[in-house]
């Protein structure tokens, strides 16, 4: 019994500090990829607790400290993922009735590169019809077979690549000002373009893939973090209504994420619904949210779920919007960044436009 309380203690202090690592100013790929789990680390946490309140508490002030040490850690986290729980209060209202030709629907889909089985996706794209397709880590072989799209979309672009960063994007919806970006790196594409929706209003989507913080990839997450906040900016500056997806290899609830939300002032469909998580597809239990949409006041949401298995290592996500400008300012963003943030927010994408770790 005496072994299993030291095993617990250690584990409890472990859990406790890969809480509490996130909050330093660092941006090591170790650091930043303990924010990934927080939701399997919570649950950790609150089985610890369980454990040891149960078998080993006693009115001492040493069993009052590490009380205390997991019941703050696993209040911390719960914090961090309440937003994407049903039990918050949702950021994006759903849509009433609407015309369709305010509507805009779109599939995302990180294909996986080495996967060569490109019915699936298709199948899901025939299935659901969206306006839009993005599809990642496209090279040229599924370029070959998804330019089989174009006899229903006549609206194509992107870059196929065979540094599992390529894109495509095929759109019902007529394209402008579209263009292929290379916002960090010559390697790293994004597409930005203007789309006419069938009631005439033009919006603007930003498709991203940026790298992730992990090796080889990267050592940190200058890259990643400069790209999703100069993006944001983008975004705020225009003031165009606007669409943000794709795989941003960043967690929903990660403080790169909150940054780029108040920092664009866009809307996260999935707070006050559920997590959607994408990623690891081939893990049940080691998964989290990954490729996102956000998007600014003038939408509201029809409809936003996560699709079947691919064969590849992330789900597809399948979601609607109905653009409707008149219910700008009905919705609730986060508090936009302080001017001390503002500078913080430029020294990043400073560093990232400047980092020559992946270049």
């Amino acid at each position: 019994m005496r072994i299993f309380k030291y095993i617990l203690v250690v584990l409890s202090i472990v859990f406790a500090l890969a809480t509490v690592i996130p909050l330093l100013p660092f941006k090591w790929w170790w650091v930043k990829i303990l924010v990934f789990p927080r939701v399997q680390i919570s649950v950790i946490l609150m089985v610890l607790v369980i454990l040891w309140l149960i078998f080993f508490f006693r009115r001492h002030w040493t069993s009052y400290i590490l009380t205390s040490l997991l019941l703050g850690t696993m209040g911390y986290q719960f914090y961090r993922i309440h937003p994407y729980t049903p039990i918050a209060k949702k950021q994006t209202s759903q849509s009433g009735p609407s015309t369709t030709n305010a509507n805009i629907s779109a599939i995302t889909a990180n294909v996986y590169m080495k996967n060569h089985q490109a019915q699936p996706i298709l199948d899901e794209i025939y299935r659901l019809e969206p306006d839009l397709v993005l599809l990642m880590e496209t090279n040229r072989w599924w370029k070959e077979r998804m330019d089989t799209l174009k006899a229903d979309y006549a609206y194509s672009l992107g870059e196929p690549l065979d540094n599992t960063y390529g894109m495509l994007l095929y759109s019902r919806l007529p394209l402008q000002n579209a263009e292929v970006r290379y916002l960090m790196e010559d390697s790293i594409p994004s597409i930005h373009a203007q789309v006419r929706l069938r009631n005439g209003s033009a919006i603007k989507i930003y498709c991203l893939h940026p790298r992730p913080p992990v090796p080889p990839e990267s050592e940190t997450s200058t890259d990643r973090d400069a790209e999703l906040l100069l993006v944001g900016k983008m975004v705020k500056q225009s003031e165009e209504p606007a669409i943000v997806m794709g795989d941003l290899n960043d967690v929903a609830w990660s403080y790169t994420t909150r940054l780029f939300l108040k920092t664009s002032q866009m809307l996260d469909p999935r707070i006050g619904r559920g997590f959607y998580n994408t990623y690891n597809a081939n893990s049940s239990l080691m998964r989290w949210s990954l490729d996102h949409v956000f998007h600014t006041e003038a939408f509201q949401l029809n409809e936003l779920q996560v699709l079947p298995d691919v064969h590849s290592d992330h789900f597809p996500v399948y979601f609607s919007l109905s653009y409707e400008p008149s219910h700008q300012g009905q919705q609730e963003p986060l508090e936009p960044v302080s001017p001390q943030k503002k500078d913080t927010i430029n020294e990043t994408i400073e560093k990232g436009l400047n980092n020559d770790e992946s270049k």
